[in-house]
């Protein structure tokens, strides 16, 4: 993780927020990856939390809320953290599928010389 998400907060009666992810540069872009979820809704929480930058998924209401609604996904591609379930109603949100990127040297080649072998 790139940094601490935080803690729930009773006397606004909001919950955690998801910390944000780690950041790369390897697409020519600066990009966060691996966003935490946020934390779902409660007796004591009724605001849910808010997914962390880099795909991290907002946490789902409380059962008493309307609408009700689940911890949502980690975003695609991104390997962010699901929202959490709100109560034991609103299930959480799924983890956002990771990517794969691999950086590699290219070189094209200016001399040399090429034999034609019989």
């Amino acid at each position: 993780a790139g940094g601490q998400g935080t803690a729930a907060n009773t006397e606004i009666q909001k919950a955690g927020d998801g910390g944000p992810g780690v950041t790369s540069d390897i697409t020519g872009d600066l990009t966060f990856y691996g966003g935490g979820g946020g934390a779902g809704g409660g007796r004591t929480n009724f605001e849910v939390g808010v997914g962390g930058i880099g795909g991290g998924g907002n946490g789902g209401s409380p059962d008493f809320a309307f609408p009700l609604n689940k911890g949502s996904d980690g975003q695609p591609y991104t390997g962010g953290g699901g929202g959490g379930g709100g109560n034991n109603v609103n299930i959480g949100g799924a983890g956002g599928s990771g990517i794969v990127l691999i950086r590699y040297e290219y070189k094209v080649v200016q001399e040399g010389t090429i034999f034609l072998l019989r």
